[in-house]
């Protein structure tokens, strides 16, 4: 099964972005692993990542990825304290709209 097919059967509910820089790039959707969410591209561009790699623990507010379009670097920034589960992009990778971008385990430490 490709991303996009597990997505559309497992995202149930778009949550609402706390960060301005967030609500032009991604969706930010609920999936229905508990403590899960999933960021979704909602810009055409090439995506830089920013975060060194997977399993580390990031606090809400840190910048993960940018979108960069038409010379502009559209941040992505972390919702919520929590873990990066997998990024499904690569650096350099030309991405559309509705490309997942990330998997996030949301944890407070």
């Amino acid at each position: 099964m490709d991303n996009f097919k597990f997505f559309e059967s497992n995202v149930t509910t778009e949550l609402p972005v706390k960060y301005i820089d967030n609500s032009i790039s991604i969706l930010y959707e609920k999936i229905h692993l508990d403590n899960f969410r999933v960021y979704i591209s909602r810009i055409v561009g090439i995506m830089h990542i920013k975060v060194p790699y997977l399993e580390e623990f990031y606090k809400r507010g840190e910048e993960l990825l940018y979108i960069e379009r038409l010379n502009i670097h559209n941040s992505v920034i972390m919702e919520e304290n929590g873990m990066i589960e997998d990024i499904l992009v690569s650096d350099g990778q030309i991405i559309m709209y509705g490309t997942p971008l990330l998997i996030v385990r949301i944890c407070n430490h």
